[in-house]
């Protein structure tokens, strides 16, 4: 009884947010992961390096094959393919673009160093440190992915679930990145979908 009346009140102030039957959120997934990629934009300069240096060598006939070249050379299992650019439409791809370049960070290394393009790359060369934040990303971008993965099932994710990922996260970000969630993560100086959500979680958490 309480958590029906709970649900009928957050539905009473925050419209189709939330589904009074089942106190279920909407649209969780989709909003997470706009903000994750709005969080990369703020926290990660060294991810649109990235994405420059693979647009520029999947772009190019010439660079590509030296690309090939050098994937021919450093990999037993033969000739390898630029990773891929993430998209906004599909969940998880920053992670996977992330996991490849770093699988591929000698053959991307060699690539734009090679004196017939590295005049291409010279305003988006990659630093050790650019690399290490890289792989840092990568790292804290994992849990982020599994929470998506859960929650892109057949239902919408309840708000006592979604309150446990919000709180989990909290304490991923803090710990590697050492930023403060609500600012940064939830983009909480903008009234965004993303803060109604977590002001919902707020008002679900305080009631139990």
């Amino acid at each position: 009884m309480a958590s029906n009346e709970l649900g009928r009140l957050l539905h009473d102030m925050h419209g189709n947010d939330i589904l009074p039957s089942s106190n279920m959120l909407r649209c969780m997934v989709h909003v997470f992961q706009l903000d994750i990629k709005s969080a990369l934009e703020v926290i990660s300069p060294s991810t649109m390096k990235l994405r420059n240096i693979l647009l520029s060598i999947r772009s190019s006939k010439v660079r590509r094959a030296i690309f090939r070249k050098y994937s021919r050379s450093m990999y037993e299992h033969g000739e390898r393919e630029p990773p891929c650019l993430d998209t906004i439409t599909r969940w998880n791809s920053t992670l996977e673009m992330y996991q490849e370049a770093l699988k591929l960070r000698d053959v991307l290394s060699c690539t734009i160093a090679d004196s017939i393009i590295a005049a291409d790359f010279v305003d988006v060369m990659l630093t050790i440190d650019d690399w290490n934040h890289i792989q840092t990303m990568e790292q804290w971008l994992l849990l982020p992915a599994k929470i998506c993965t859960y929650f892109s099932g057949s239902e919408y994710p309840t708000l006592s679930i979604a309150s446990l990922a919000f709180n989990g996260l909290s304490t991923h970000c803090n710990k590697y990145l050492g930023v403060d969630v609500v600012v940064t993560f939830l983009r909480h100086d903008e009234k965004t979908t993303s803060t109604k959500l977590y002001e919902l979680i707020q008002i679900f958490v305080n009631s139990c």
